[in-house]
């Protein structure tokens, strides 16, 4: 007897958001309900099998939608560095809460160790903190998070993904060739390609349970392993600068205490930290056991692939 198909809402479809929305589309198991200001949705979303419901992120407006469309999880990739994230957030819980049958939801997290670093980057103590705690709090709503690393996209050239670019944050520029290392360039990293999440959480979907925290890693890398692999890989050297952790540290310091407020600068000072102290790496055996028992088993792309890949399509 086949399985029925569920319904799956989907809040913040741009960049990684595509992704994940993409794969669910190509799945035979989900419905795709895309939450939108804009009632036309975008651009690409023109030939896909999915529905655009146009929503004001309240919980009354979401909480409708839920309903009507009969949705049983629902995926948030909403990227926020600012306290509205928990507004946003909040919104989407409360609907979830008050809906028939959409009793469980993935906020947007999508980067570091947030189990072991939960307040990495600092801007997550206003932002990603207090609705975790939220999440807590409750009963009605099952949760978990999911930490998948740096994105692997980000060392192709730009052309080859739906990734917008993230230069300065993302140390390599594989446009330009250059990249500022932060530290010694041999800490670990996890990284994973943006299609393999969204993939990965098609399959966590799925799962009859969940954990709290969700941990997806295609690849454990150094950012210097990565540049020698693109160096071979295309025959061009890099051209390099390196930012000490102390002085990285001290920059962080002197920019949070300014008067300015909360800036972009401060935001991009406090990742560059994560990468030094390993906060974007993942327990190995934890993230693979948990592959095998959520994920089917998936297979993930090694960046190696993943650079013979891009060769054969447009967009990876």
């Amino acid at each position: 007897m086949a399985t029925a198909r569920q319904t799956i809402a989907l809040a913040g479809v741009g960049n990684l958001g595509r992704y994940i929305c993409e794969e669910f589309v190509a799945s035979p198991d989900f419905d795709v309900v895309v939450l939108s200001r804009d009632a036309a949705g975008k651009p690409w979303m023109k030939n896909l099998d999915l529905t655009v419901s146009q929503t004001d992120y309240t919980a009354a407006s979401l909480t409708k939608i839920l309903n009507d469309s009969k949705a049983s999880i629902l995926v948030s990739v909403i990227n926020l560095i600012d306290p509205s994230y928990v507004t946003v957030h909040a919104e989407l819980l409360s609907a979830c809460r008050q809906s028939v049958a959409c009793k469980h939801l993935i906020p947007s997290e999508f980067a570091g160790d947030c189990e072991k670093y939960p307040l990495r980057p600092g801007y997550y103590v206003n932002t990603r903190e207090p609705f975790r705690q939220m999440l807590r709090e409750q009963r009605d709503v099952k949760w978990t998070l999911v930490n998948m690393g740096y994105i692997m996209d980000y060392l192709l050239p730009q052309s080859k993904t739906h990734m917008l670019p993230l230069v300065p944050e993302f140390p390599i520029d594989a446009e330009k060739w250059h990249a500022t290392l932060r530290g010694t360039g041999d800490e670990v990293q996890s990284m994973t390609r943006a299609r393999d999440t969204g993939r990965a959480v098609v399959e966590l979907c799925k799962a009859k349970e969940w954990e709290p925290y969700t941990f997806i890693s295609g690849e454990w890398t150094t950012f210097n392993q990565a540049i020698k692999e693109l160096e071979s890989y295309y025959g061009t050297a890099f051209s390099l600068v390196s930012t000490s952790y102390p002085l990285m540290h001290a920059i962080t310091q002197v920019l949070s205490k300014a008067d300015e407020g909360f800036t972009f600068e401060i935001a991009l000072a406090q990742v560059e930290e994560m990468i030094v102290e390993e906060s974007f790496t993942f327990p190995k055996e934890k993230t693979l056991a948990q592959r095998e028992k959520y994920l089917g088993g998936m297979k993930f792309m090694s960046f190696r692939d993943l650079l013979k890949y891009a060769e054969t399509v447009d967009k990876v």
